[in-house]
């Protein structure tokens, strides 16, 4: 007997990091928000030169990162 479990598939999100987006607010990121869910990845990309992106965990206080959590290096 051959049984199919059925579940959603994970996601990649991209998100843009800008110095500036149209309306003029300054290092921005899009879209924002997103909404993301476990086992989905979310790939920053530097869209413009200068910006950077840096995990805080103190503003992330309900972020729960695992230890073997690693950042993708382009």
């Amino acid at each position: 007997m051959l049984t199919v479990t059925s579940f959603a598939a994970a996601a990649e999100i991209e998100v843009k990091m800008l110095n500036k987006d149209s309306d003029g607010g300054l290092m921005v990121f899009e879209p924002a928000p997103v909404k993301i869910e476990p086992g989905d990845t979310v790939k920053f990309v530097a869209a413009d030169r200068g910006h950077n992106a840096a995990s805080i965990r103190a503003c992330c206080r309900t972020a729960r990162l695992p230890s073997s959590a690693r950042m993708a290096k382009t």
